[in-house]
């Protein structure tokens, strides 16, 4: 079963490795996050049954990314997915994605956008060190990923299911764009400030809620993963501990498969626009 996914991995190596090139050449930081760094830690490089690669990057950077895309930094063949890059896609971080490659999920296979395999990017927020405005910042967060996305929530209960509905029937055109602006600026509001936390700022009202001490991303440190090295944060031990507990402790057999469930169709070799028509942009399929 993992051989079957080996592929896929390799692309997404790949995607990771050009990532790690132009941010090294232009002084970005960028760091493993999420199940890639546990995996980095745990493993050396793949978890195995995992299916993607996670990354983040400080707000600041996170931003210059797009502008060096724009000024033809990545090499040919690499597409850098954002909400202006690619307004169809309805993304609310950063992709970088292969070309000539097709990874096609359910969720997005009405949408007419770029589909190749990509590696995630997320950005880091300082947040404030008062409960009540994290709170508030939280929630902008939650609302510009709404409005980005632009489609009813459905997997976060009946009542965020409503809420999420009535907000995307009174804020539209205009209105809306400007909403997505205002939220983009406060979810940024305490950046150059020394704040005591941070957060990534993507899924979920509970997610965007989750906050880490500043100091554990202070600085990045290398770390093997796979055949090379990439940076990580130097508090990766909280970073995993608050998000998997006992994170050295592999999970019982019984949860280590590969969770494609949600994939249409993915091909290492040929273009996602091979398959317009057929696992995307279906036309009985296609939301209005």
């Amino acid at each position: 079963m993992y051989e079957e996914i080996q592929p896929l991995h390799k692309k997404q190596y790949e995607i990771l490795k050009e990532l790690k090139r132009v941010c090294d050449k232009n002084g970005l930081t960028y760091y493993l996050a999420f199940g890639t760094l546990l995996g980095a830690i745990r493993h050396r490089g793949f978890i195995p049954w995992d299916d993607d690669i996670d990354t983040g990057m400080p707000i600041a950077d996170y931003k210059r990314l797009e502008e060096l895309f724009k000024k033809g930094e990545f090499k040919e063949g690499y597409f850098l997915q954002t909400a202006n890059t690619d307004p169809n896609s309805g993304t609310t971080y950063y992709k970088l994605r292969r070309d000539g490659t097709a990874f096609i999920v359910k969720p997005q296979a009405h949408r007419d956008m770029h589909h190749g395999i990509n590696i995630d990017i997320y950005p880091l927020y300082n947040v404030a060190d008062n409960k009540i405005l994290r709170e508030i910042q939280a929630l902008h967060a939650v609302m510009y990923m709404l409005l980005e996305v632009g489609e009813i929530p459905h997997n976060n209960g009946a009542f965020m299911k409503v809420v999420g509905a009535v907000i995307l029937f009174i804020v539209r055109g205009k209105l809306r764009e400007k909403y997505k602006r205002f939220c983009l600026r406060y979810m940024a509001r305490y950046e150059g400030e020394k704040t005591k936390y941070k957060a990534h700022f993507y899924g979920n009202l509970n997610r965007c809620r989750r906050i880490y001490p500043a100091d554990v991303f202070e600085k990045t440190i290398p770390m093997q993963f796979e055949t090379d090295t990439f940076s990580v944060p130097v508090g990766y031990d909280y970073f995993l501990k608050k998000f998997y507990g006992d994170y050295m402790k592999l999970p019982p057999i019984e949860k280590r498969g590969v969770k494609l469930d949600k994939l249409a169709k993915i091909d290492t070799e040929h273009s996602y626009l091979d398959y317009k028509g057929t696992y995307y942009c279906v036309k009985d399929n296609l939301k209005q």
